[in-house]
């Protein structure tokens, strides 16, 4: 995938996905989260987002009162069900 490329993810959530440089094929994804507001719901989110298969990385921007950023980054493609999935079973919601 090269840097810059829409996948059906990015299309369906409008955000950006560029695979990282440091693996052979990672891939790095930005979602929003509704609904955050303290590092319990950063570590919720975090946790669930972790135990998707191929999940190496998840960096978590609080922004209390405002979608907060979600990067993740992975050895390959999630579908938006999975990641749907998770977060909604921290409690929270993709946006």
């Amino acid at each position: 995938m090269k840097s810059g490329h829409q996948s059906g993810l990015d299309h369906q959530f409008g955000l950006e996905c560029q695979p990282n440089a440091e693996q052979e094929h990672p891939v790095e994804i930005t979602i929003g989260v509704t609904g955050m507001t303290c590092e319990h719901c950063v570590k919720a989110v975090t946790e669930e987002l972790m135990g998707i298969e191929d999940v190496e990385n998840v960096e978590v921007e609080l922004r209390e009162g405002l979608p907060s950023p979600v990067t993740i980054t992975s050895t390959r493609e999630l579908a938006p069900l999975e990641i749907e999935s998770a977060v909604d079973e921290a409690g929270y919601v993709v946006i």
